[in-house]
């Protein structure tokens, strides 16, 4: 074997990747455009990878020394010590069982720790009790994390080995190993040859995947993903949130192996630092990740997919506020290379685009093998009220029947409400006032749980039950409206055999809880799911035949325009639950108001009813994608300030030009006016909106702006937030 040598390298810190990252997407921060600053030059070839140290500075020339030094001051680089020299045998991790497990400690893990359970069960039953980790991976997604932790406790040993001769590299061969993709059906096919196309053209597109739940959307990414694979290219797969990732890229895995890498805010420093190095260095095909990945450093990347491409968290809502979704699109237009939006309930502006012909729209109507959606009814709360205001009916007589009749079968059935706690107000009954956070403009929430406190859920803030209201001392204090802890405790009143699963940011707070939830619905352990959004879309039960949505109402009337957007969606995608496998599926969703049309689309699936009213409403009251939108946010320790900044604002871009909305002008606005949540963290908060038909007028009124807001002397105890393209306007 070759004699290896040291040599003395530069390599990118993780503030240094960022930065790297963001010219390389061609999205960077001032000073990083291609061909700009010996900075920028430098960044980029040390993205590009490994070079020595005085090989690096000749490249860029004179002056470049210097900058490498500041880099390193800056924590932008730093110097390593690698080792060079000819290639080394190929080496495997192997997980091998080091203690049989002893009686009753497989049960009691399958509770606690489901995936170590499912790690060990796979060793006892392989030969020799050992098996590559990569396959072990490949057979039950997580088992890596979960051998490592096996391994401390000494009931797994993981070694290395020197791979058998002829055997493929880590991350090569694993398809020949795993079961054949299923066949795409008409629609699915389509969709695949238009983007596969452009893929091996390389030319820049974007197709919207407008898919009714459980329609094979992932099958047609992991499709692309091959195709990409298969030309030497990189892939890069976002979904919206954490607790969805790791179902995803159990999928992803069992196709593609090893050649995965993940990038997420759940993980470690230290998880985080080697996925990215491993994207760096090309050794994965596919990245499936989080907003944030949207930043990989893939090699040679051919092709990107926003999966439920309407979900509001792909916005970044703290500095630097970016939006995923689009930020994929700007990125996949400047490498030439396909984009692919895939959702249920696309967002009105990708729609609108589609629509426009500035997307192409593939349409996936039905679910593979024909199994139907689910039949939807709703009920009319207004029909059916308790005679106590205070012991609001949780489960109507349709529903609590429902529940029954699937419960007597031995399927599974979902409860839904986007509300946690036990009550989501205290109010007194003679003076009406509402028990608030002292830090925000918010009712406390009484959660029962741990010794029944009352808490914020804006700022985390608790106290205790007050036994006389704040503001008139009166003993007349009640607990009204309703959260998941009250359907939990009626559900267990009215089916006291039922085994109740309630999943919630309460229930949901240590790694592993989210995974440990749904692999006990998914193994049969639970009869009833109760849960928030985080239970609403992406999740696939085999058992689970009934979805329940306690109260639609919550989010309907929030003064936000989107409001009846996400009304629809989330009650679409959480009925979506129901039925995905081989049993027929159902739906109840009790409501104050069955006739507005999110609830009634939603009721009948039908997105293209809910579009038209939809869009019709935004033309005439001048929202998005008929206007561009700007959100300017005040925000001061005191309230008076807040206001004086916000009127200073209004006069400022009056002068530039701007009118009030209705009037015609090229930059019109609303306000300034207090926010919705109008006090947070004990900050108040004001806010303005502007909009425009077109994005430079408004650009250029924000940067006029902004430049006089930063020096006016008497608004310095204020914060201006500028939000372009908001998503939130509480």
């Amino acid at each position: 074997m070759p004699e290896r040598k040291e040599l003395s390298r530069f390599r990118l810190t993780g503030q240094g990747r960022r930065e790297a990252a963001l010219e390389a997407a061609g999205l960077g921060l001032p000073g990083m455009e291609a061909g700009g600053s010996l900075r920028a030059r430098i960044l980029a070839g040390l993205r590009k990878g490994p070079r020595g140290g005085d090989s690096l500075a000749s490249s860029f020339g004179r002056g470049a020394r210097a900058e490498l030094d500041r880099l390193v001051r800056a924590g932008l680089a730093e110097w390593v010590v690698e080792e060079k020299g000819g290639a080394a045998p190929v080496k495997i991790r192997v997980a091998r069982l080091a203690a049989v497990p002893p009686p009753g400690e497989l049960e009691k893990l399958r509770k606690r720790a489901p995936r170590q359970a499912a790690a060990l069960e796979a060793l006892s039953a392989a030969p020799g009790g050992r098996m590559p980790l990569r396959d072990l991976e490949a057979a039950s997604p997580g088992a890596r994390a979960a051998c490592a932790a096996l391994a401390k406790r000494g009931r797994v040993a993981l070694e290395e080995e020197e791979a058998p001769a002829g055997a493929p590299p880590p991350g090569e061969g694993e398809e020949t190993r795993l079961p054949p993709h299923p066949a795409l059906n008409p629609a699915q096919q389509d969709a695949f040859d238009a983007a596969a196309a452009d893929l091996r053209e390389g030319r820049f597109s974007v197709t919207l995947l407008h898919g009714v739940t459980g329609s094979g959307k992932t099958e047609v990414f992991l499709r692309l993903a091959g195709e990409a694979a298969r030309a030497g290219k990189g892939s890069l797969i976002l979904v919206p949130e954490i607790g969805l990732t790791p179902q995803f890229l159990g999928r992803v895995r069992a196709r593609f192996g090893e050649r995965i890498a993940c990038m997420h805010s759940g993980y470690s420093e230290k998880r985080r630092d080697q996925e990215w190095h491993r994207i760096w260095k090309g050794e994965a095909a596919v990245v499936v990740g989080t907003r944030s990945a949207v930043f990989a450093p893939v090699r040679s990347l051919g092709f990107i997919a926003v999966d439920e491409e309407h979900d509001p968290s792909y916005k970044q809502e703290e500095s630097p506020r970016y939006h995923a979704r689009d930020t994929a699109v700007v990125r996949a237009q400047r490498l030439g290379i396909p984009a692919v939006l895939g959702s249920a309930t696309p967002s009105v502006e990708s729609y609108f685009n589609a629509r426009q012909g500035r997307y192409r729209l593939k349409e996936l109507p039905v679910r593979p093998g024909g199994r139907p959606l689910p039949e939807v009814r709703a009920v009319d709360l207004r029909r059916e009220q308790g005679k106590d205001a205070r012991s609001p009916l949780l489960l109507s007589a349709d529903l609590a029947r429902a529940v029954r009749e699937r419960l007597s079968k031995g399927e599974q059935a979902l409860l839904f409400l986007n509300r946690r706690g036990f009550s989501s107000v205290l109010l007194c009954r003679d003076c009406g006032a509402a028990v608030e956070c002292a830090n925000c403009s918010a009712p406390l929430t009484f959660h029962r749980e741990r010794g029944g406190r009352l808490r914020c859920h804006l700022c985390d803030a608790d106290a205790r039950p007050p036994g006389r209201c704040p503001a008139c001392g009166s003993e007349r204090v009640g607990y009204f409206g309703l959260g998941t802890e009250r359907v939990e405790e009626a559900v267990r009143v009215r089916f006291p055999g039922a085994r109740l699963v309630r999943m919630d940011r309460d229930t949901v707070r240590r790694a592993g809880d989210y995974d440990r939830v749904l692999a006990s619905v998914r193994r049969g352990e639970a009869d009833v799911l109760i849960g928030t959004q985080m239970v609403a879309k992406g999740h696939d039960f085999p058992k689970l035949t009934l979805v329940g949505v306690v109260l639609a109402d919550v989010g309907l009337h929030l003064p936000d325009f989107r409001a009846s957007e996400r009304t629809f969606q989330l009650l679409t995608q959480v009925a979506g639950r129901a039925g995905r496998a081989e049993l027929a599926g159902e739906a109840v969703i009790q409501t104050f108001r069955p006739d507005h049309y999110a609830v009634a689309c939603a009721r009948t699936h039908d997105y293209a009813a809910f579009y038209a009213q939809e869009i019709a409403a935004r033309e005439r009251a001048g929202y998005p994608p008929f206007r561009r939108l700007t959100r300017l946010r005040f925000e001061a320790k005191q309230e008076d300030v807040a206001a004086r900044a916000g009127e200073w604002s209004r006069r400022f871009l009056e002068r530039q030009g701007a009118q009030p909305a209705g009037k015609g002008g090229a930059v019109e606005y609303l306000g300034p006016a207090p926010a919705p949540l109008e006090r947070v963290r004990g900050v108040w908060r004001r806010h303005m909106l502007l909009k425009s038909r077109t994005s430079q007028p408004l650009g250029e009124a924000v940067r006029a702006l902004m430049g006089a807001f930063n020096q006016e002397k008497a608004l310095r105890a204020a914060q201006l937030i500028v939000d372009v393209d908001p998503q939130n306007l509480l």
